[in-house]
């Protein structure tokens, strides 16, 4: 009796239709909006900040370096045509805002991937030799890690102003 119940069961199951790929998406996707709000929310801003980055046209109608630039506009105060204001050449803030974000995206994206790519490889060159280069290896990093971040950055700037060859 217990065994048609559970072949019942299986067979109830094996029939009920699947869910499709955009189905399980948007559950998941609302379970994790009902589950981390704070979560979803940053989520939002993060895709906004994106879109603004690689669709600028759409969120504003301004150039953001007009060629003789407006100035007599300048230093105006936040209003309906600049919502930011205007800078001391009279361009809207706003519009230089959102053409800039792109290279502040593209730099961030690019830092993220070019660091797990460096750490991946150090890792894998610490664990596949060992011994003493993975010792070096990891006092290496050590010493990254102690450095605060601008000392870090002094430091490269300092040494990068030395060499013979510009970055410009």
């Amino acid at each position: 009796m217990a065994s048609s119940n559970t072949a019942a069961a299986l067979e109830q199951h094996a029939l009920r239709p699947q869910a499709t790929t955009p189905q399980r998406l948007r559950r998941g996707l609302l379970r994790f909006c009902r589950t981390k709000p704070l979560g979803a929310f940053g989520a939002v801003i993060v895709i906004m900040l994106v879109a603004m980055a690689f669709f600028p046209g759409i969120f504003t109608s301004q150039d953001p370096n007009p060629s003789p630039p407006p100035l007599a506009e300048r230093y105006e105060g936040p209003s309906a045509s600049h919502w930011f204001g205007t800078d001391n050449f009279g361009r809207d803030v706003y519009t230089r805002l959102v053409y800039g974000a792109r290279t502040s995206i593209t730099i961030g994206f690019g830092v993220v991937i070019i660091s797990s790519i460096l750490a991946a490889f150090l890792g894998v060159v610490s664990g596949y030799f060992g011994g003493w280069a993975d010792m070096l290896i990891q006092r290496l990093v050590d010493i990254g890690i102690a450095l605060p971040g601008l000392i870090f950055i002094i430091l490269v700037v300092t040494t990068l102003q030395n060499l013979p060859i510009t970055l410009r």
